[in-house]
């Protein structure tokens, strides 16, 4: 049935007229003169890329360009950097899973050419950029004073925290993200003690995700935020740093930077905080939940590792004793939370104040579930005190079809309720 949906939705879309054009008829209306304000293409040719670099040229209207898993060299990508640099209006590069790393003028053309361009986002992720070739590509951002989000996920960053942590703390960047690029404990300390001093930033991600915006899979040398950078970390926090959002999933902070980060929480501005997939057990959960009580901030919330069903106890209890807290939206993914765990919160559900909760990952089941959804789904006086919860995700926890259907209901009825 899902072969035969997909085909009509084709017919459809083919009789409509809306399927993409192919990169030569693209190619052919930028040659034509045609103004477009956005492009992106995957796996282009090297004859292809050359094609539209001399198309490109002065078109004024290009704000976005977007070249995935495309064939670049030397040639062609000096060719690029020229025409861009006479697109007025473009403020958005992304070249990704281009092999940059392996051109190694690659820096220097950027620089030469693309040095006075008003470029607010770069995204480099995934090629293979390492050694001197990334730290001259950092010198050349730095000289962007238009810049304010760069994304260099997926590379090879090793021993590179002192050239970042200069990088972020001259520049103008706002959003810096470096997921999986094997940043070890001693660069992190480094970066984080720099920027302490001095840094624009709100946004910071040193993530060991394994996703990311292209929707597929890239292995990388995983970030070792841990044990020699909590300290930094957190007087970098509490230094009045502007930074409002921090992704350090997957990485290996422990129940020690959590408790100090506790005892620190009214001093800190973060809204958002994900340490999921960390070192985190039942006691880092305690000592969250007592920070907790002192929130101000915090919006967004994920923690974990193994904080098990205790620690999901203590911080709904927390959230439930406070339900005007600033926390709205609480990640524990993957904590072995169990069928048990479920039974004992589920009263607190409906008093916590939470828009939102992920429990993905954990061994719930369907009993599980089911104590859930049996607070979900209770009518009249539970909608009265607590309409406000907007989403409950429950991936990979081993739930049923028949599960899936009660959730559906029990889902309907805070719809109709609230």
């Amino acid at each position: 049935r899902a072969s035969q949906l997909f085909c009509f939705a084709l017919c459809v879309t083919v009789a409509l007229g809306v399927l993409p054009p192919s990169p030569d008829d693209f190619i052919g209306r930028l040659a034509s003169g045609e103004q477009i304000p956005r492009i992106r293409f995957t796996e282009l040719d090297t004859a292809r890329v050359h094609k539209m670099a001399s198309a490109l040229t002065n078109c004024d209207s290009l704000q976005e360009i977007e070249l995935i898993r495309s064939d670049l060299n030397e040639d062609n990508l000096s060719q690029l950097f020229v025409a861009l640099s006479t697109c007025k209006n473009l403020h958005t590069l992304k070249l990704m899973g281009c092999s940059l790393g392996q051109i190694p003028s690659f820096p220097s053309l950027f620089k030469q050419h693309m040095a006075n361009s008003q470029l607010q986002l770069v995204s480099f992720m995934w090629n293979e950029l390492e050694g001197s070739i990334a730290v001259e590509l950092l010198d050349a951002l730095s000289h962007l004073h238009a810049l304010r989000i760069v994304d260099l996920s997926f590379n090879n960053l090793f021993e590179l925290g002192s050239p970042i942590a200069r990088f972020l703390s001259s520049s103008s960047v706002s959003r810096f993200s470096c997921n999986k690029c094997g940043i070890e404990d001693s660069s992190s300390n480094q970066i984080f003690t720099d920027l302490a001093k001095q840094s624009k930033l709100n946004y910071l991600s040193f993530s060991n995700e394994d996703w990311n915006e292209l929707g597929i899979y890239i292995s990388g040398t995983f970030n070792e935020v841990g044990l020699e950078s909590e300290k930094s970390l957190l007087e970098y926090l509490v230094s009045g740093s502007e930074v409002s959002e921090l992704d350090l999933s997957k990485n290996k902070v422990s129940d020690s930077f959590v408790a100090a980060f506790s005892d620190n929480l009214s001093y800190i501005k973060l809204t958002t905080l994900r340490l999921t997939g960390n070192l985190i057990s039942s006691v880092g959960a305690y000592h969250i939940s007592q920070g907790l009580v002192y929130n101000r901030n915090l919006y967004y919330l994920g923690i974990g590792g193994k904080i098990n069903d205790h620690g999901m106890m203590s911080i709904m209890e927390t959230l439930a004793a406070y339900p005007d807290n600033p926390l709205k939206v609480l990640d524990l993914s993957n904590n072995n939370i169990t069928a048990d765990g479920c039974k004992s919160v589920a009263p607190l559900i409906t008093t916590a104040g939470l828009l939102g909760i992920r429990l993905d990952g954990n061994l719930i089941g369907d009993e599980g579930v089911s104590h859930i959804t049996s607070v979900l789904s209770c009518p009249g006086d539970w909608i009265k005190r607590n309409s406000i919860l907007k989403y409950l995700t429950l991936q990979r926890c081993n739930i049923t079809t028949h599960v899936c259907c009660i959730i559906s209901i029990s889902l309907l009825t805070i719809t109709k309720g609230g």
